[in-house]
C-alpha cells in the first residue's frame, strides 16, 4: 500500500524485481530519474548485496525493495530518514513508514515496560524532542530498522551490511575534495528534480549547505523562518540578512504566526511521534506558504562530522554514550545500547577503523531524531 503523495519506482528483470520509494539522488549522475536509478541498478548488480553496495553514492530518502524467487528484503538510505518500522508476527512480517500504522493493523497494544515509561516520560526526552534511543518503539515488538542494516523477510531477520571493509584514512584535504564533488552534484541532481526551498541560518551545518547550492543559486528561495523566541537580533536571522546580500541573494524572513487545528488532526493521524509543540507550528507555515516545493537542509551532515564527545574512546561503557543524552540513568537506554554495542559490533568498529561514538551518533541520534522532523514535513509539503 502506497501513500497517494510517495513516489515509488517499480522494476522487473528476468526473476529479480526492485520496488523504491521516495526519491533517490545520483551524484555521479545528477540528471538521472528515479526510473534510471533503478534501472541502472537492476542492470549492473547481480544480487542484494550488489545492490546495496550499487546505492553507496546516493542521496535522497529513500526505501529498496529487492525481491527474487527466495527472498523480500528491506533497506533504506544510508541516514535512514525513509523509515522501516517493522514487526515479525504470527501472520507474517509486517513493515511500514510509522509504527502506529502496524500497530492498529494487528491491534498491537502500547508497551507498559516500566523502564521504558520512565524514559519518554523524563524531562530529558521531552528535552531532546522525544528522540528515541536504539531500535524500539512505544508498542510492544514494533522495531525500528536503523541505518547500515537490512531486513529479510523470509529469514525474519535484521543483518548489519556496513561497515563492510577498513576505512581508509584521509587527510583533510583529501576528504574535503571528495565530500564537497559529491555534495555540489547531489544538489545539482535535486535541483534538476525538484523547486527547493533552504533555510539559512547562522550555524554551520546551513552555511556548508549554502556554499553547496552556489551554482544553483538562482533557483533558490532562502528564508528563515521566525516563530518561537527568534527575534530580528537573534543569531539566525542577524547573521544570515548580513551576509546572503553581500553576495547577491535575497534573504526572505516568513513569519510563523498562526497555527490551525485541522491541520493538527492530520499530523497526529499521520506521525507517531511529535518532536516538539513549538515545530508544529513551522510545519502548517511550510504547508500554508510552500504547497509544491521540496526542503533542502543539512541536518543529517552531523553523522559525517566528528561530533564533540570529549572523553568518549573505544573503549567506552553504555553510560559513557547515555550521558551523550543525559540519559546515564536511565535503564531504558542503558538497555537499549547494551544491545547494540555487542561483542559482534565491537570487532567489526576495531577492523573497520570505525570510532564507535561516529556510529552510534548516527544509528541512534541521527536516525531517531531527524526523520521525525522529515515525516512531520512530509504531511505539510
Amino acid at each position: 500500500t502506497i501513500h497517494p503523495d510517495l513516489k515509488f519506482v517499480h522494476l522487473k528483470k528476468n526473476n529479480v524485481e526492485i520496488i523504491s520509494l521516495g526519491f533517490i539522488l545520483d551524484p555521479l549522475n545528477p540528471e538521472f530519474s528515479d526510473e534510471d536509478i533503478i534501472r541502472n541498478l537492476l542492470n549492473n548488480t547481480s544480487d542484494f548485496n550488489s545492490v546495496i553496495k550499487g546505492t553507496y553514492n546516493y542521496g535522497g530518502r529513500w526505501i529498496i525493495i529487492y525481491k527474487n524467487k527466495n527472498n523480500i528484503q528491506f533497506f533504506h538510505d544510508a541516514a535512514g530518514s525513509r523509515q522501516i518500522f517493522y514487526t515479525f508476527h504470527k501472520t507474517g512480517v509486517w513493515c511500514a513508514s510509522q509504527p502506529h500504522t502496524i500497530a492498529k493493523e494487528l491491534k498491537i497494544s502500547k508497551s507498559n515496560n516500566p523502564d521504558l515509561l520512565e524514559f519518554i516520560n523524563s524531562k530529558e526526552f521531552e528535552e531532546d524532542e522525544h528522540c528515541m534511543i536504539g531500535d524500539g518503539t512505544v508498542y510492544n515488538n514494533i522495531l525500528h530498522l536503523v541505518p547500515n542494516h537490512s531486513l529479510s523477510v523470509n529469514h525474519t531477520k535484521v543483518s548489519r551490511y556496513w561497515p563492510d571493509m577498513p576505512i581508509p584514512k584521509l587527510t583533510m584535504e583529501k576528504a574535503t575534495e571528495k565530500v564537497s564533488a559529491l555534495l555540489v552534484k547531489l544538489y545539482e541532481s535535486a535541483n534538476n528534480r525538484f523547486k527547493l526551498i533552504q533555510p539559512v541560518t547562522a550555524g554551520t551545518d546551513s552555511r556548508v549547505l549554502l556554499a553547496v547550492s552556489k551554482f544553483e543559486s538562482n533557483d533558490i528561495f532562502y528564508f528563515i523562518h521566525k516563530f518561537d523566541k527568534l527575534t530580528r537580533f537573534s543569531p539566525d536571522i542577524r547573521v544570515p540578512k548580513k551576509y546572503l546580500p553581500s553576495i547577491g541573494l535575497d534573504f526572505n524572513i516568513v513569519v510563523c504566526d498562526e497555527y490551525n487545528k485541522y491541520f493538527d488532526d492530520y499530523l497526529k493521524k499521520n506521525v507517531y511521534m511529535i518532536q516538539s509543540k513549538k515545530k508544529k507550528v513551522q510545519h502548517y507555515n511550510y504547508f500554508k506558504y510552500f504547497q509544491g516545493y521540496v526542503l533542502a537542509s543539512c541536518n543529517i551532515n552531523g553523522m559525517i562530522r566528528f561530533p564533540p564527545y570529549d572523553g568518549i574512546d573505544q573503549d567506552c561503557k553504555e553510560s559513557d554514550l547515555a550521558k551523550l543524552f543525559n540519559a546515564e540513568n536511565k535503564r531504558y537506554v542503558i538497555s537499549a545500547i547494551k544491545k547494540w554495542l555487542n561483542s559482534d559490533l565491537l570487532n567489526i568498529i576495531k577492523t573497520n577503523n570505525i570510532y564507535i561514538k561516529d556510529l552510534f551518533y548516527w544509528e541512534h541520534r541521527n536516525a531517531n531524531w531527524i526523520p521525525m522532523f522529515q515525516t512531520e514535513l512530509d504531511i505539510a509539503i
